[in-house]
């Protein structure tokens, strides 16, 4: 294979109590898993694919599912932090895309999007900024990040937004909010079936992109710890 440029990591971590410990990813919407519906965007778009979690996870099987290569995470009970720490760990590429296994309506343009801005600006992380908030699993994460995760898991400081107060984060404001739906439980999964986004032109909500060059939100941009 040639040089590897960009890796996707799919993170099926969780212990998903709100969903009576039934895996995300495996809940379906018009007879697509979750699990499907993001491989099918993301998986064109990057060399290699992994799912950061747990092994023993039954994957209800897809089209090329036997194509993904299965980590566990290298840290139990961490949070998402701990996955993309194994995702970084693990890739062959300078960086990495991490995508949570339930976020069934997102579009190519957007990680299309965020891949050429992280590299276009020489950032270590970009992430998308949606209803004043930013979206920590739905971006690109530099290779380089590998030592700044681990030490911040060794310290127990698991929040991923850690990270943004170390190293260079770009925050891309999209006033798209559907794409970066995510189901965090029964209730939100019902609703998200009724949902007039699935009955009509799943290409028709904006595309508006803005850079945040110059503002990170409350997180500045700071000198990164020296390798030691």
């Amino acid at each position: 294979m040639s040089e590897i440029n960009n890796s996707l990591a799919i993170l099926c971590g969780g212990k998903s109590s709100r969903m009576g410990g039934f895996f995300k990813g495996n809940l379906k919407i018009e007879e697509k898993t979750f699990l499907e519906m993001v491989y099918e965007v993301t998986s064109p778009l990057f060399d290699e694919t992994y799912l950061i979690g747990n092994p023993d996870i039954n994957i209800i099987p897809f089209t090329n599912s036997e194509n993904i290569i299965r980590i566990d995470d290298l840290y139990k009970n961490c949070g998402p932090l701990a996955g993309i720490y194994t995702a970084l760990k693990f890739s062959k590429s300078e960086s990495v895309f991490i995508c949570s296994c339930d976020m069934p309506f997102i579009k190519k343009e957007k990680i299309e999007f965020l891949l050429k801005t992280h590299e276009e600006y020489g950032n270590m992380i970009t992430i998308p900024w949606i209803d004043q908030r930013f979206n920590p699993l739905f971006g690109v994460y530099s290779s380089k990040l590998v030592k700044t995760a681990k030490d911040l898991i060794l310290k127990r400081k698991l929040r991923v937004s850690n990270l943004f107060k170390l190293e260079k984060t770009m925050m891309v404001y999209s006033d798209d909010a559907t794409v970066f739906k995510n189901i965090n439980s029964t209730e939100e999964y019902e609703e998200i079936k009724k949902s007039p986004f699935l009955k009509g032109d799943k290409n028709s909500f904006p595309q508006n992109y803005k850079r945040l060059t110059s503002l990170y939100h409350k997180f500045r941009e700071i000198q990164s710890p020296s390798e030691t």
